[in-house]
């Protein structure tokens, strides 16, 4: 990224933002705004910006839960599991979102007698 295009391109934004785009738009808006319009090419820089910017977490409220959680599991477990157990554990509790979402009848099947 070089330093005089990006600020360049700053510079350039607010005018084609209120010609082109009217109301205020927040960041993921302003970035579907530029590919809706495909100015993408002549906005590079702020387009990878925008990008980094709604990638970033807003808090670390979500880390600190799975640490979180990871505390409770340990503690309930911390007799009776090995620490590969704790582990699997702990990454369902994490992703339980897409444990959730998981067919249960297809991963577990009747062994064949």
């Amino acid at each position: 990224m070089d330093q005089e295009s990006f600020v360049t391109e700053l510079r350039h934004l607010p005018f084609v933002h209120s010609a082109n785009f009217g109301k205020k738009l927040f960041p993921q808006g302003l970035l579907n705004k530029i590919y809706d319009f495909k100015l993408q090419e002549h906005f590079s820089n702020v387009c990878i910006c925008l990008r980094i910017l709604l990638t970033i977490p807003t808090t670390v409220a979500s880390a600190e839960r799975s640490f979180s959680k990871l505390k409770l599991i340990k503690n309930y477990l911390r007799a009776t599991s090995g620490q590969s157990h704790v582990v699997y554990l702990a990454r369902l509790n994490i992703e339980f979102k897409l444990a959730r979402e998981v067919d249960h009848d297809d991963i577990i099947k009747p062994s064949a007698a």
